[in-house]
């Protein structure tokens, strides 16, 4: 048992071995009595093995009273040591006291570890008011939420049920009583139990009596015979552990049940684990995940009805998955813990499970879905919030929020009876008939080989968690996933690895369901047109005029959402959904006006042109255009490509104008050629016939010219003698014109010929100027 010798204890072991040292002697400081006493026997040369167990001796009346102090000290009994180890041990620890100046005798009990805590409560008592101390324990109530108490109240209200049937003995008396005072007709006594846990005072057990002996029996006899769970056995143990620290008997439940039923708790998971194997039951443990599939049918089908209740669910379920939280945090959602950044919504929560002070309240993005419209967050946000008037303080009013989704989702995923009649049962509703949209749900099921008692509500938890960090080859970060998902990693992971918006970013776009391998992963929302404010601001006030104005940025963006998924909502919504008589529909004006200004920018149909006086390529659309975050590097990499990749079509679109271009110009340029070929013949047949002209004209001039000369010789010699110059001069004057023209008909021959050959050559280079253009 624990002694108070703590300080004679660190005295014998520094000075009798020098082998501890600062830091042994620091832990010793810390350590039970019990444990520094057994310390100082195996210093001072006690064989190994061997447990000292020292007890003053008191009489059992003195069990309860205080600590009392003593100058002579008390004699310790020692049970099963030899007389030489005994009285060695004894002379030695007389010396250590008697050197520090005090001796203790001390009553020791069972309920003496908390018996320091008792008096602080009882002086807090004495001096405060009952007020104060009220709202002390509310505060202290705080640490746990009211799910983990309604799971404890449950747990330990069996226990206690067992205990007061088959041993009443390890009930506190007090407790005992009142149950005993309560009449037997008045519902199961559970109920009883669960009324009486919530009042402080009544400490349930008797710390004194009730032990690890009792606990184990009913996990033996009476939950092990139901085959539950090991969370049941575990919730059980966090229970008693909760009512043993809310009455100060942390230090009783410690000595008693730590160690002992930790093992028995491992010994028991073990068991449970080897008695699945045989018995052939399921494996794993608490509900399964949502798969990603069954969670695109059902946003699609859900979107379907008109039933509020559902339009409520599909939104809140939405929202769960993108969130990757729990469906009470989702319930709880407020308009002021939500707001709109560059291209993503963003919402906070003030507390969670694990952070109930809430220092981790970084916001959560959420992004919108242009390509799957099903389950597109900023669409069902946009048509929650236009098929009813919303509450201006949280996003689902009301105080059992958390109880409707589950009934909503349990019911959606139950096969309709046939005689189970619907509100739209007539065969004009038939594809939005609420029957019709639970069966293609249970279709799903069935594929899967999936039960509707596999899922619950944290299904999807589990199934958005697996989806974001292995719902592809290249995920988001772990880390990443648990600080959305608010979960304690540990001391190391809570201390070096701390929250960055970009991480976050990357977990809201994959968790929305966007392409990661694809370059749409970075698509941006549906957005209005620059140049339109007044209209969609005048739209907004339309159509939500009760929101606040942090949710102005939210409601724009959810107008666009709804704008431009119109032809969708229409082929898939009821014709009487309440959407439909929202103002922006009753006012077809509006409608038409906003149709012509929205627009989602993709990365595979961003307009674009070539810049005639440029040759860079230029978007030309107006339009706010935000920057794409949370893109991790690939998926840059890949709108990079597919950038180029359009900007390649359009050349190759200009090329191809070019080239029709070109081809209709060689077609004209055949055409002239073939024109030229015929004009060259022309030419060279009317040139052979003026070459032939000439040379006739030549041959007959030149047969005329010797014809003449041959008269001017014979005259020449038949005027000799007469010596008539005049004659003879004249007759050379002939010949010579003659000559003249001779020439001339030569050189005109030659120019035709020259011009020919020109002629030739230009056709010929306006050939090779085609080609090249070719």
């Amino acid at each position: 048992q624990p002694l108070d010798h703590k300080v004679a204890v660190r005295n014998a072991c520094s000075v009798h071995d020098a082998r501890l040292g600062t830091t042994q002697l620091n832990c010793i400081n810390v350590l039970s009595a019990q444990t520094c006493f057994i310390i100082f026997v195996l210093v001072n040369g006690v064989k190994s093995g061997v447990i000292v167990v020292a007890r003053l001796a008191t009489q059992k009346e003195q069990r309860d009273q205080k600590l009392q102090r003593s100058s002579k000290p008390q004699k310790l009994f020692l049970p099963s040591l030899k007389n030489k180890s005994r009285n060695q041990l004894w002379n030695t620890f007389q010396g250590l006291t008697e050197l520090d100046g005090y001796a203790t005798r001390r009553t020791i009990t069972e309920e003496d570890d908390d018996e320091d805590d008792n008096e602080e409560v009882e002086e807090m008592e004495g001096e405060d008011e009952q007020e104060t101390r009220e709202k002390i324990e509310s505060v202290k109530d705080r640490m746990l939420s009211d799910n983990s108490k309604a799971c404890y109240f449950s747990s330990v209200s069996q226990l206690i049920a067992w205990l007061y049937e088959t041993k009443p003995f390890c009930l506190n008396h007090e407790f005992k009583s009142c149950l005993d005072n309560e009449p037997r007709n008045r519902g199961p006594i559970t109920k009883k139990i669960k009324e009486l846990l919530k009042r402080r005072e009544l400490l349930p057990f008797n710390t004194r009596r009730f032990s690890y002996k009792q606990w184990t029996s009913y996990v033996v006899n009476v939950m092990m015979k139901k085959k539950l769970k090991f969370s049941s056995y575990v919730a059980l143990r966090s229970g008693v552990r909760h009512f043993y620290r809310r009455h100060h008997k942390t230090k009783t439940y410690r000595r008693k049940f730590d160690v002992q039923i930790a093992d028995f708790y491992k010994g028991l998971q073990n068991t449970i684990a080897d008695e699945r194997a045989v018995s052939g039951t399921k494996l794993s443990s608490g509900k399964d995940l949502l798969p990603f599939s069954l969670y695109v049918i059902m946003g699609g089908e859900l979107l379907k009805c008109k039933k509020m209740d559902l339009i409520v669910g599909r939104t809140f379920l939405i929202l769960s998955w993108n969130l990757i939280c729990r469906s009470v945090n989702t319930a709880e959602i407020l308009f002021q813990h939500m707001g709109w950044k560059d291209d993503h919504m963003w919402i906070c929560f003030p507390h969670s499970k694990t952070d109930q002070v809430g220092e981790r309240n970084e916001p959560k993005s959420i992004y919108a879905n242009p390509i799957c419209p099903a389950i597109c967050p900023i669409l069902a946000m946009g048509v929650y919030l236009m098929s009813h008037s919303p509450d201006t303080r949280k996003l689902f009013p009301g105080g059992s929020q958390y109880h409707r989704f589950v009934n909503c989702l349990q019911k959606v995923m139950t096969l309709p009876e046939r005689g189970e009649c619907d509100e739209s049962s007539n065969a004009q509703d038939a594809p939005y008939d609420y029957r019709a949209i639970r069966k293609a749900v249970c279709q799903e099921l069935q594929r899967l080989g999936m039960n509707k008692e596999d899922l619950g509500t944290h299904s999807i938890r589990k199934g958005a968690a697996t989806y974001c960090t292995s719902g592809s080859t290249h995920c988001p970060s772990v880390t990443a996933v648990s600080d959305r998902a608010s979960w304690n990693n540990g001391t190391i992971p809570k201390t070096y690895f701390k929250y960055e918006a970009a991480s976050d970013l990357f977990v809201g776009r994959t968790a929305c369901g966007l392409p990661i391998h694809s370059a749409m992963f970075a698509s941006l929302p549906p957005q209005f047109k620059k140049g339109n404010d007044e209209l969609v601001q005048s739209t907004i006030q339309l159509c939500f005029p009760t929101l606040p104005g942090n949710m102005n940025g939210i409601l724009i963006h959810c107008l666009a959402s709804i704008v431009y998924h119109f032809d969708y909502l229409r082929k898939e919504l009821d014709p009487s959904h309440p959407l439909w008589s929202c103002a922006l529909f009753r006012d077809t004006g509006i409608y038409e006006q906003l149709k012509e200004q929205v627009l989602v920018l993709l990365p595979t149909d961003v307009p674009i042109e070539m810049n005639e006086s440029s040759e860079n390529m230029m978007c030309t659309v107006q339009v706010p255009i935000y920057r794409s975050t949370g893109c991790p590097p690939h998926v840059t990499s890949l709108v990079h490509e597919k950038q180029w990749m359009m900007k390649t079509q359009l050349l190759q679109e200009k090329l191809d104008q070019v080239v029709a271009g070109n081809e209709q110009l060689v077609a004209a340029n055949e055409q002239l050629r073939l024109k030229q070929d015929s004009m060259m013949q022309k030419m060279e047949v009317e040139f052979k016939e003026i070459v032939n002209y000439f040379k006739q004209s030549q041959g007959k001039n030149e047969e005329n010219r010797l014809l003449l000369l041959q008269q001017l010789e014979v005259s020449m010699q038949q005027n000799h003698g007469h010596e008539n110059f005049t004659v003879q001069m004249q007759l050379r004057e002939v010949v010579a014109k003659l000559q003249e023209g001779w020439d001339m008909q030569k050189r005109m021959i030659e120019n035709l010929q020259q011009q020919q050959l020109e002629l030739l050559q230009h056709l010929q280079q306006q050939q090779q100027q085609q080609q090249q253009q070719q």
